[in-house]
């Protein structure tokens, strides 16, 4: 699924590698909160992104 973000595709490059960096970082320091935030982005990329169909959990924690 792609969205028109308003981004250049090389644009879109660099936030997407700092999506991947920052992801695998937090896979490693918190692998409930990684799960839980691509559990989301599944919902949003399967079901569309529709408010009432996202299940909401509680915050995540804050990474020291």
């Amino acid at each position: 699924m792609t969205y028109d973000n308003g981004l250049t595709k090389e644009q879109q490059k660099i936030v997407d590698k700092r999506f991947d960096d920052l992801m695998k970082k937090l896979k490693k320091k918190n692998p409930n909160a990684y799960h839980s935030i691509m559990k989301h982005i599944e919902e949003i990329n399967v079901i569309g992104y529709r408010c009432e169909n996202i299940s909401h959990n509680k915050p995540i924690n804050k990474l020291n």
